[in-house]
């Protein structure tokens, strides 16, 4: 029977910056449910490690668009029914809007691109992803990664207005910005209200208002 070590395997084939990522995302995403007494802090290691494992695929390589996808297969295929849903989850900060996606190019929002990649990109975003998330019922690991995510850049943890900024400057405002800002302080506010702590002081960011 696989193990969860197993998903290790994959790693090597990731940049290392996106390694080192998801090893960010994984440790905060541990710290974050070690505050929460319903949670298993091991398990929430591992979801936030495993988000990022479609990376590591040759389309998404050339087109992270595809790494949600490609890392819902790899955990698929490996029979990880419990770890499958991180790499669909965590780029929405509101699984019931999937057109709210921090930092994020989403092709749902541009219907003129035609080429063929975009296309391709276009169907899965707007039916493997939402199809596929119909099935899952989101819970506090879906969260936590999402906000741990977002707080990880490379091997440092900043704010969330930090992260949202630096995204902006990078892909441009979004046309839901506000929308985007609205969610994702609903699911910090979920965290502290679970933790009863700052989510800035669990993270080591006491400091930031």
């Amino acid at each position: 029977m696989l193990q969860y070590k197993d998903v290790l395997k994959y790693y090597g084939d990731f940049h290392e910056t996106w390694a080192i990522h998801c090893l960010c995302v994984a440790k905060l995403s541990q710290l974050i449910a070690s505050t929460i007494s319903s949670c298993d802090n091991q398990f929430a290691y591992w979801y936030g490690l495993v988000h990022d494992i479609g990376r590591s695929t040759e389309r998404s390589h050339k087109d992270p668009r595809f790494h949600c996808v490609d890392g819902y297969i790899i955990l698929e295929q490996m029979g990880f029914d419990d770890l499958k849903w991180a790499p669909l989850s965590h780029s929405f900060p509101d699984l019931n809007n999937l057109s709210l996606v921090p930092g994020y190019y989403n092709p749902l929002w541009d219907p003129d691109v035609e080429n063929k990649e975009s296309i391709a990109i276009k169907g899965i975003w707007d039916t493997f992803i939402p199809e596929h998330l119909k099935l899952h019922e989101a819970n506090i690991y879906d969260t936590i990664i999402c906000i741990a995510d977002l707080m990880s850049t490379g091997k440092n943890i900043v704010s969330i207005d930090t992260r949202l900024a630096y995204a902006r400057e990078r892909y441009g405002a979004s046309p839901k910005e506000k929308e985007i800002r609205i969610a994702i302080y609903r699911k910090i506010q979920e965290l502290e209200s679970l933790s009863n702590q700052k989510l800035n002081k669990i993270a080591g960011l006491e400091d930031i208002e």
